[in-house]
């Protein structure tokens, strides 16, 4: 089950337009302007965030695993979640009302 959520994991972000977008957009400014190697900068820029993306989000999915574990078994936090959730849609339905 974890395999096939990494792989469509993959499948999301490598078809997600934004992330083409963003290096081909944000990425170039931080190249210098008369430089003979711009692909190489790119490269070195893309591989970085692509380093720093994988450890923040291997972080979040570790920390929400273990958070996971620790809750399941305990149905006072998850009935006070639900009712926590409960409250911020109903505040967010009186936002739309207005």
């Amino acid at each position: 089950a974890n395999t096939t959520l990494y792989r469509h994991g993959i499948l999301m972000n490598i078809s997600n337009p934004k992330i083409y977008l963003f290096f081909l957009v944000f990425l170039p400014q931080f190249v210098p302007v008369n430089s003979d190697a711009v692909a190489w900068h790119i490269g070195l820029l893309g591989g970085l965030f692509i380093v720093v993306t994988f450890l923040v989000f291997s972080a979040i999915a570790y920390a929400g695993g273990a958070l996971q574990q620790r809750l399941i078994n305990q149905p006072q936090i998850q009935q006070l979640l639900s009712r926590v959730v409960g409250v911020i849609f109903i505040l967010l339905a009186i936002s739309l009302l207005q």
